[in-house]
């Protein structure tokens, strides 16, 4: 397994690179049996982890013991997809009742279009959702807490955009596999969207950090139970997902999702987001020319 992982780190360009490579290897135990097998290593991206299947009858992990063979490294870079639409019918597997991606009749052209548009690996995320559609909203929130969490790294936006500050759809993040608070938040609200939990449920969520004995701007994304309950807090600071009561490092200011504005702990919603905050109307905009409303 050492040499799987080590061969997985040196040949994977960035980590969303990881899940393209392969490592086939015979341990030193096939030097000492006549029916060795061989080791298959594969990118866990839910463990964060190269993990191994054991196969190969006919002794031939003996083989590659005698043959003075250490690995063989796979590297997928121009093979279409098994996930592909014309093959194995994504469509019907990323739709079903609780996942709605927009209302166009036409379900594969919209899914089509948001694989085309997403960049950095849309299998990884349609991997994901596939995975997660028919689990409990509590199953939900978790995994895709995680997954974005792991997946991106945070840059920031003068970094990454050029600019001071710069809300990136979930499709502009993902192709540049980095982005900063606002971006992780956006990205785990319009994939629960996506999945089907009611919009009404969630909030992103403006609020001043105390990080390092000082406080500065950030943002996380709240899940409400009812629109007077505690929020659920989904950060990529912390990776546990706390009620707000348990995150005394967060103060909120405001928060909104694409109904809505709220002020402080107001459970009535006060303004229309899109005309308070432009870079949010920005965002929407973006994501529905791209297929994610």
């Amino acid at each position: 397994h050492l040499v799987a992982e080590e061969l997985t780190e040196a040949y994977a360009d960035t980590d969303l690179d990881k899940k393209n490579i392969a490592v086939v290897s015979a341990g030193k135990g096939a030097e000492h049996s006549r029916m060795g097998i061989l080791n298959f290593s594969f990118w866990d991206w839910r463990r964060n982890a190269t993990r191994l299947k054991q196969a190969g009858r006919g002794g031939v992990g003996t083989v590659f013991r005698d043959k003075k063979i250490k690995a063989i490294v796979i590297k997928n870079k121009n093979f279409t997809p098994a996930w592909s639409i014309e093959e194995n019918k994504v469509a019907h597997l990323v739709t079903p009742k609780k996942v709605y991606l927009q209302n166009d009749n036409n379900q594969t052209k919209v899914i089509k279009n948001i694989i085309d548009r997403w960049k950095g690996n849309p299998d990884y995320v349609i991997e994901m959702m596939q995975d997660i559609q028919d689990e409990s909203v509590s199953v939900q929130r978790s995994r895709t807490n995680i997954f974005f969490n792991r997946s991106i790294r945070w840059v920031e936006d003068i970094d990454n955009w050029g600019e001071e500050d710069y809300w990136a759809s979930p499709l502009e993040t993902m192709g540049h596999g980095a982005g900063d608070c606002e971006d992780y938040s956006i990205a785990k609200y319009m994939t629960l969207k996506l999945l089907g939990v009611p919009n009404e449920q969630m909030r992103l969520i403006y609020v001043r950090a105390r990080i390092g004995g000082r406080s500065q701007a950030h943002m996380v994304l709240g899940f409400y139970q009812t629109p007077d309950a505690e929020p659920l807090i989904l950060d990529n600071l912390i990776g546990e997902i706390r009620p707000a009561s348990r995150r005394p490092d967060l103060d909120p200011v405001f928060s909104f999702n694409s109904e809505g504005l709220w002020v402080g702990d107001a459970t009535q919603s006060r303004a229309n987001p899109t005309a308070r905050l432009s870079r949010w109307g920005r965002v929407l905009e973006r994501m529905q020319r791209e297929g994610l409303r």
